[in-house]
């Protein structure tokens, strides 16, 4: 018993750390998906409601004259976060500390939606996509970057599901092996559209990266 208490008492204290950590030294992933980001936030303008912030990775692609929302419920990170928004000259800023479950807007709000690697680590990716679709306006989108499970039958997969129990921990809560592809699909937008890639992180590959329309 008290090992295994020392053991949770370590994992989680590493995960605070190591996470956090791991956002603010992501640069080897932010210049692979440069340019693939860059196309996707191409003329962003209204209102903007980001899921997920993190440490603000993505403000490099997105215009001054839009009304950022940012939804981030990690403190440490969150902290961050208002930092990096206060050099920013959008049109209008507010970071919120909420779940991308249980989003504290009114419904038909955001012209857009933006999640980066977020859907595979919310505890209910179909209610977070409920809660997406419930406040983009009518043709509003959804644009999104996230890692999908490898195919069936592959040794990639068999290595992330391998890999899941630990990865959750340290990665807050995210999940490999999750078939995002196919709750974007389920979520109710009119048109789901996106193009999927390998990257250089094996547990982490394949992506897809797309836009849905509601």
């Amino acid at each position: 018993m008290c090992v295994q208490s020392h053991s949770k008492g370590f994992t989680a204290w590493l995960s605070r750390k190591f996470y956090p950590w791991m956002l603010q030294h992501n640069t080897l992933y932010e210049e692979f998906m440069g340019q693939r980001k860059q196309k996707l936030f191409k003329n962003l303008s209204g209102v903007v409601i980001e899921i997920g912030a993190g440490t603000g990775a993505n403000f490099p692609y997105f215009e001054d004259e839009i009304e950022y929302v940012g939804i981030e419920p990690h403190e440490q990170i969150r902290e961050v976060l208002k930092s990096e928004v206060s050099k920013r000259h959008f049109k209008s800023a507010k970071i919120l500390n909420a779940s991308a479950e249980y989003i504290p807007l009114e419904d038909n709000t955001a012209d857009v939606v933006i999640s980066t690697l977020v859907l595979c680590s919310v505890p209910n990716v179909n209610a977070t996509l409920k809660e997406i679709h419930r406040i983009l306006k009518t043709g509003g989108r959804l644009i999104f970057v996230e890692h999908i499970a490898a195919h069936e039958d592959t040794f990639l997969l068999k290595m992330q599901k391998f890999v899941k129990p630990v990865w959750r921990k340290l990665i807050d809560n995210c999940h490999p092996d999750r078939r995002t592809d196919i709750a974007l699909k389920s979520a109710g937008f009119k048109s789901v559209n996106f193009e999927e890639f390998t990257v250089p992180i094996p547990v982490v590959s394949p992506h897809i990266a797309g836009i849905a329309v509601k």
